[in-house]
Parts: structure tokens; sequence; C-alpha cells
């Protein structure tokens, strides 16, 4: 009997190479989720015990002063920093990193935060740590039904990506509130797709606690004339401003005036660009000057605003992908973003999903799932750290990413009759695809 020679097949040993890949991937991403949890947790004992080293996770400080400046009745004040910096100090036990910690949102989150400032500082800081937390979860589960994944596999394996995200983690340690603005842009990526327009606009309106986040994507809508969510949108703005005009009647006025004078600070009043993640923390380490110049900073901003208008005008003559120009309008503001820090990086998981959800073949599947396992590793050598200076990786890793959406975004208006039609698609692409057909 004549014996059959065996010989090894390649496709069953890439696919184990891939399967061991995979799972060391998985592997690697759990022990990050429960680093971050333990680190989280240590923090936070040491809050509650008042032990918090000297100049680390003090951002909440900022937010606990404004809402006790609100109680007293001296919304006023809430950007007079030597009045705020008492505050702190008297919060703190003794001043806070830098001097002072200002209060960049405007007025309406201080009235907002203004409860949760009746507690103690140490309960204040657990407060915003479980609805930190709560918002991590939320935003996990929605992301992961926005993406379509396919299997339970793919469902999970994201979800532990993002999870483990260290700017995930660095909002809940920090008491940051920079998961609303994440919450606002899924919001109103998410109801764009199911067709409920005025929801859409009343979402993108959490995003306002930090306004300068919608530098591109206002002007984008006004663009393409979508009424019923301006229309939501300064609805829910205009109640806000209402809001911030009682907080400090003859101060209203101030925020505006405080955020532009800001964006000139170099190493001041708890400031430091060099730990900033837009253009300007890039140039910063790049030249290894304290203060970058501003030319070529402005030289950036307007390259950024030069390739989102190239990736704009591509949608002229069809209804948009507003999935992808979503995208691009919230990493071209992180760019030009003077006040760019670590924690708001958490935004850049919407642009993987939306790049997902956008995907019509399976060659565009493997490419965002590629780019978002290369941006997760970004992220993890770019946070903050002595050793390494995040922003010259992760600041030109955004710009690519920025460049690979509009390259989606014109490609998809660019589709081919023969293209089959998504099912996933917003009602006004569908009919897009309609006309291009009967053409």
């Amino acid at each position: 009997m004549r014996s059959t020679p065996t010989r090894s097949d390649p496709v069953l040993a890439r696919s184990l190479h891939l399967t061991l890949f995979v799972g060391a991937i998985a592997i690697f991403m759990a022990l990050s989720v429960l680093f971050q949890v333990h680190t989280t947790l240590i923090i936070e004992r040491d809050r509650l015990n008042s032990t918090t080293p000297v100049g680390q996770f003090e951002d909440y400080v900022a937010y606990y002063a404004a809402g006790r400046l609100v109680l007293e009745s001296d919304g006023g004040k809430l950007y007079d920093l030597p009045r705020i910096a008492i505050e702190e100090t008297e919060a703190l036990g003794r001043p806070a990193s830098g001097g002072v910690q200002p209060f960049f949102n405007p007025p309406f989150v201080a009235v907002f935060l203004a409860g949760l400032s009746a507690l103690s500082l140490e309960q204040f800081g657990l407060a915003l740590l479980v609805l930190n937390l709560a918002l991590v979860l939320l935003t996990c589960v929605l992301l992961v039904r926005f993406a379509v994944l396919q299997t339970g596999l793919q469902r999970a394996g994201f979800a532990l990506g993002y999870l483990s995200l260290a700017s995930i983690a660095w909002v809940a340690q920090e008491g940051q509130l920079s998961m609303f603005i994440l919450l606002g842009f899924l919001g109103f990526a998410r109801f764009e797709r199911t067709g409920n327009r005025t929801a859409a606009g009343a979402s993108l309106a959490l995003v306002l606690i930090k306004p300068q986040m919608l530098l591109f994507l206002v002007p984008l809508l006004l663009w393409h004339r979508r009424w019923p969510e301006l229309r939501a949108f300064c609805g829910v703005a205009f109640a806000l401003v209402l809001i911030s005009i009682a907080a400090s009647p003859s101060h209203f006025h101030d925020y505006p005036r405080f955020l532009l004078d800001s964006a000139g600070w170099s190493n001041e009043n708890g400031v430091k660009i060099s730990a900033m993640y837009g253009w300007n923390g890039f140039v910063a380490n790049l030249t290894d000057l304290s203060s970058p110049p501003r030319e070529l900073v402005l030289l950036l901003d307007t390259a950024t605003l030069g390739l989102f208008g190239f990736g704009l005008a591509a949608t002229r003559r069809w209804a948009p992908n507003l999935r992808l120009l979503t995208s691009a309008a919230a990493l071209a503001s992180l760019l030009v973003n003077p006040h760019l820090y670590f924690q708001e990086l958490a935004l850049l998981p919407l642009v993987i999903v939306c790049g997902l959800a956008s995907s019509r073949h399976p060659a565009d599947t493997r490419l965002w799932g590629a780019v978002g396992l290369t941006m997760w590793l970004a992220s993890l050598v770019g946070r903050p750290s002595p050793f390494v200076p995040g922003p010259l990786l992760l600041t030109p890793a955004i710009a690519a990413l920025l460049a690979i959406t509009i390259w989606q975004l014109r490609k998809t208006n660019q589709r081919s009759a023969t293209d089959p039609i998504d099912l996933r698609l917003t009602s006004d692409e569908l009919s897009v695809d309609a006309t291009v057909r009967v053409a």
C-alpha cells in the first residue's frame, strides 16, 4: 500500500500564524485593560485619602472650583485666574499644579457641575469617576453596534481594543469630560444613519462642552444645507447660551475672549504647549522650543484646512457620506485645537467605526481594521511620558488618518455604477446610488 506524502499546507500555516498573532494582541489588550483599571483605582484611592502626588491628575479640580463659584453666585469670576486659583487652593489645601488649573469650558458646564460641587472635593472626584465609567461603557456598546461588525469575535475584539486605549483611561483618571464630546459626535453619526436629522443636530450640542471641536463640522452642515440638523443644534445651543448668561449676566462675553487669549499662551497659567497633541504641541516638540514659531503652526493649520476643503469639494454634486465627513471634521478640529490634551484623543475610535460602517468591500474593511490597530499602537506609545514626546508620534498619525479619511471619502463619491447597493447607507446616499444607476 502506497503512502501519501505529507506536506505542510501554506494556507493552514498562514491561518495558524494569524490566529497566534491575533491571540497575542488580544491577551495584551486584556492585560492593558486590567492595568488601566488597577491604575485608576489606585489614583481614586489616593484622592479619597488626600495622598495624590502633587501635580498629578488634577484636572477635575478646575471643574470643582468652577462649580463652587457658581454656587457662591460668583460665576462672573470663572475666567479670572487669580480668583479660581484661590478656590482651587482652598479645595486642595495647596496650590494646584502650575499655580492654577484654568477652566476652559463655557459657563453652562459650571452650572451643570454646581450641584456636584456641593460635595467635598474627594466625593466630587469619585462622582466624576463613576460618571466617566458609565459613559465609557455606554459609548463602547454604541460604537460596537455602529461599526456593523459581522461576528461576535470581531465585536469582542473591538470592545477590548476600545477599553484598553490609554486615552480612555486618561479621561477617567483626570476626571475630564471628554466622553461627552465623543458621545455628541457618535450620536450625530448614528442618528444621521437612521434618518433622524433633528436628533442628530441636538446630539451635536453635547460637543459644545468644547465648542472649538465644531470648528469644521458646523460649516460642513451649512455647506450641505442640512437645515433640520442646524435648527435643532441652534435651538439647544441657544438654551445653553441663556444658561451661561444666567450664570454670569455681566460677564457672559468673557468666555470667547478668554479662549482666544489662552490660544497664545506658551508655558504659563498651568498650560504646557509641549504636552498638547495638536500642531502647536508637535512643533514645540520638534523645535524643542517652549513657544513654537506661530508661522509654522499657522502653516500646518492652513494645510489642514486645505486638506479638509479638498475632501469637502468632492461632495458637492452628490449627497455626502456624513459618516466620513464627520470623521474628517473631527480630525481636522483635533489638529488645529490649541488646547488638545491626550484624553481628547478618545475621539479617534469614532473615526475607525465610521470607516468600518462606510466600507463596501472587504478590502475597505481590512484597511480600516489595520488603521485601527495602528492607531491603537500609536496611542499606546504616544501617551504622556517623560521619556517619549508623544505629540511627535501621534500628531502626524492623526494627520495621516485625516488623509486616509479624505481619500476614502473621495473614493466613495467616485464609486462606479456597478458597485452593489449597501443596505447600511442613509436614505440620501441610497437615492444617489439609484440616480447613478438610472444614468
